[in-house]
């Protein structure tokens, strides 16, 4: 469903069948990406408004798509497998797609991921503790990053406009992209799974999403810092489990789950919902 903010009305709505898992993407040049992954095993993609659509066949009828994202060039959608765990590229508008990085079977499967920096030159995908970066054009190890926890990393998110990557785990843990340096952890205290990861547009500040219907919030510049908590309670065990976060003008957060849409003002005074 798409939304005008000025007038919360809702102003279209895209039909895809409930079996699958979609993503959408305002493409920066113009237009709606929507990615679809249907049974695990078929990507299809539309542009919104221009009604075009293309889809990729299976890798393989035995394989199963892990995950998948857009790249800052609103054209390459990247995606993991998730036997193999390998990384695959593919440009919706030729529709070639090409292997970035390919694994032994059974050797490394996904977590999390992938996650593309805004300057698409660094893939990031999440396999257990262990973060791997990725040269984007030539799909080479840039090198390895390595949570202290040994909890799965849930969610890779890249800084929109500082060379920063972001892993959400039990902890959140701030990267250096370029050098591999650890910038700074930031505990969730929490015993539930994350759910998503969001920076606002101009990077100073992140939320993090938590399946006990919690998100908590971090600015940039003090990160050490307690985060700003707040709760709404999804009765939903399935909405819980599927929150997903954004900003608008990047003080306004947005939390939704399920049909409700939630806009918390930093900070988080007012609230108002979209349905």
């Amino acid at each position: 469903e798409l939304f005008t903010f000025s007038t919360a009305k809702s102003v279209a709505t895209i039909e895809y069948p409930n079996e699958a898992s979609v993503k959408v993407w305002f493409n920066p040049q113009g237009g709606l990406r929507v990615v679809q992954k249907l049974d695990h095993r078929l990507i299809a993609w539309w542009e919104y408004y221009g009604e075009k659509k293309i889809s990729l066949d299976p890798i393989s009828p035995h394989e199963f798509v892990h995950d998948v994202s857009l790249a800052p060039d609103g054209k390459t959608v990247i995606f993991t497998l998730m036997n193999r765990g390998d990384i695959w590229t593919w440009n919706i508008e030729t529709g070639q797609r090409r292997l970035l990085l390919e694994m032994l079977q059974g050797q490394w499967i996904p977590t999390c991921g992938p996650a593309v920096s805004p300057n698409n030159e660094i893939v990031a995908v999440g396999y257990g503790n262990i973060i791997k970066l990725l040269d984007f054009s030539s799909g080479g190890l840039i090198r390895e990053l390595k949570t202290d926890v040994a909890h799965p990393v849930d969610v890779l998110a890249f800084n929109p406009k500082q060379p920063i990557l972001a892993s959400a785990g039990k902890e959140v843990v701030l990267w250096n992209s370029q050098t591999g340096e650890k910038i700074a952890e930031c505990p969730l205290h929490s015993r539930s799974s994350v759910t998503d990861l969001a920076w606002n547009s101009d990077g100073s500040a992140f939320a993090v999403g938590l399946t006990d219907s919690i998100a908590k919030t971090w600015f940039l510049n003090n990160s050490k810092a307690e985060p700003t908590t707040f709760k709404h309670n999804f009765n939903n065990h399935n909405m819980r489990r599927n929150i997903k976060l954004g900003w608008w003008q990047d003080n306004t957060l947005l939390m939704g789950a399920g049909s409700k849409l939630y806009f918390y003002s930093m900070p988080l005074e007012n609230k108002f919902t979209l349905s």
